[in-house]
């Protein structure tokens, strides 16, 4: 994959606190920053179907969803 060049304007306060945060972790700015890229990249691709974040708080606080489904193993194996 071919590297693409990306100019950010950052006031000198955020350029600052950005390089020293990165010389803590023993990384150059542009590691940091490229590492951060790449963890939203994989975060979007494991993000949860908003089909199935329509179906959260759907059952009960109180359901045990193990509890139902061994209840269920069992009745259908017995």
């Amino acid at each position: 994959m071919r590297n693409s060049n990306l100019n950010v304007p950052l006031s000198p306060r955020e350029i600052e606190s950005l390089e020293q945060y990165a010389q803590r972790h023993k990384l150059t700015a542009t590691e940091l920053l490229r590492r951060y890229a790449k963890r939203l990249l994989k975060k979007e691709r494991f993000a949860i179907d908003p089909k199935v974040k329509n179906m959260i708080g759907i059952l009960p606080r109180s359901n045990d969803a193990r509890e139902e489904y061994h209840e269920y193993l069992l009745k259908k194996h017995s």
